[in-house]
């Protein structure tokens, strides 16, 4: 008899977990078929926006268009409108940045790396420091057909150590004082960058100074090796913004560079980037080259007139004062960087 009672509320307990499961599974149906009738609503909506929006704009800018329309550029002086600027520079973004520089890029960086470290390990690390970096440089802002306008190598003696410094525009920067200066120079660079595949250990090789602020004893280690460096001969090129500009604005200047070049009683020399920012501005993620022209103005040494804090302060003063005359108006004035 408690055998036929135990069957009994066996089957009863099965039949009861089947009705659940069936009512469980009826609700997650509609609960899915919910779920996807709204998300097809929403891409269906989406769709029509687009679709809209595509049909107003054709609707009012084909009567629009025009060959000169196509075929000129835009002018308030002339009263013109044209989109033959945009339609180049989109032309030349997929063209020469993606199909032609891109891949030539980073063939030529991982070649220029190998090269500088082999050269370091068996030969000077003043000469394989350099020049392969140097025709690296002038390498890709050549097969991105940039425009580069020099000025003022005259003002640099080739026997005399001097300590550079130069506004940050962006990350052109480098490849225009590393192909265009004209002078042997060791960098001094963020330590962050010592983290890059094969070029962080490629600069190490060439004995650039990587600033490390993780510390005072660092920090003092960071300037006993610029100070070794320029002992030795060597040129410093120096960034004193410490960051690159969000705006193409200058932030503000450290005295670093200034203090060295106070305490080995070494010439200072400006250097104006201009059109560095326009090329490839700071944004987030990844963005494309535009085509426009830079320049680099190498301005007269500001010799040593002194020694001591005051004198570090007026030529950090008259280094950023000469820099920033020689920027484009829209680009004067100074404006906070928050990475500083």
């Amino acid at each position: 008899m408690e055998s036929v009672n135990c069957v009994t509320a066996n089957k009863t307990a099965v039949l009861e977990r089947e009705r659940t499961g069936c009512a469980m599974s009826l609700n997650r149906r509609v609960y899915d078929r919910g779920m996807r009738g709204l998300l097809w609503l929403s891409a269906g909506i989406t769709c029509a926006l687009l679709v809209f929006l595509m049909g107003y704009i054709l609707w009012r800018g084909i009567p629009q268009l025009s060959w000169q329309f196509l075929t000129s550029s835009e002018s308030v002086l002339k009263g013109t409108l044209g989109i033959l600027p945009a339609i180049c520079n989109t032309l030349y973004v997929v063209c020469v940045t993606l199909c032609i520089a891109l891949p030539l890029g980073l063939i030529a960086t991982v070649l220029t790396a190998l090269a500088t470290i082999i050269g370091c390990f068996i030969g000077s690390a003043h000469f394989w420091g350099y020049y392969p970096g140097k025709l690296w440089s002038v390498f890709i802002c050549r097969i991105l057909l940039l425009p580069i306008k020099i000025e003022g190598r005259e003002h640099i003696d080739r026997h005399q150590s001097y300590v550079f410094v130069a506004n940050h525009q962006g990350p052109m920067d480098i490849f225009l004082i590393y192909g265009f200066l004209g002078r042997n120079f060791k960098w001094m660079m963020k330590k962050a960058l010592r983290r890059i595949f094969l070029v962080g250990y490629a600069c190490e090789r060439a004995h650039h100074i990587f600033v490390d602020k993780s510390g005072p004893k660092k920090i003092q280690e960071t300037i006993d090796n610029a100070r070794n460096t320029l002992q030795h001969g060597t040129s410093l090129v120096v960034f004193p913004e410490g960051s690159r500009t969000f705006t193409g604005h200058m932030g503000l200047f450290r005295k670093g560079a200034f203090q060295l070049a106070d305490e080995l009683q070494l010439p200072v020399v400006p250097i104006t980037i201009d059109g560095s920012f326009d090329v490839l501005p700071r944004m987030a993620g990844f963005n494309f080259v535009n085509f426009h022209r830079m320049r680099l103005v190498i301005h007269k040494p500001i010799m040593p007139q002194g020694k001591g804090i005051a004198d570090i302060n007026q030529t950090m003063k008259a280094s950023y004062d000469t820099i920033m005359a020689d920027l484009p108006e829209k680009y004067q004035g100074y404006v906070k960087n928050k990475d500083q």
